[in-house]
């Protein structure tokens, strides 16, 4: 249950904006492939949200969608 733990520790450092590009990726894996505790499962749609627009911007920036 590391990863739990390791969820809050870093969405406290997230909302703080002290997270790095690679620990929000981090955040937005384990909301998506894993178990969430249940406090923490009403940011499961903001992060769900936040990787689908990281998404459609990838998307648009390498050209696969007209921008």
């Amino acid at each position: 249950m590391e990863s739990k733990h390791k969820l809050d520790q870093l969405l406290d450092r997230y909302f703080e904006g002290l997270t790095s590009c690679e620990e929000e990726q981090e955040i937005r894996r384990l909301f998506h492939q894993g178990e969430v505790p249940q406090h923490l499962e009403v940011y499961r749609s903001l992060f769900a949200w936040i990787e689908e627009e990281s998404r459609s911007v990838q998307k648009v920036r390498s050209g696969t969608v007209p921008g």
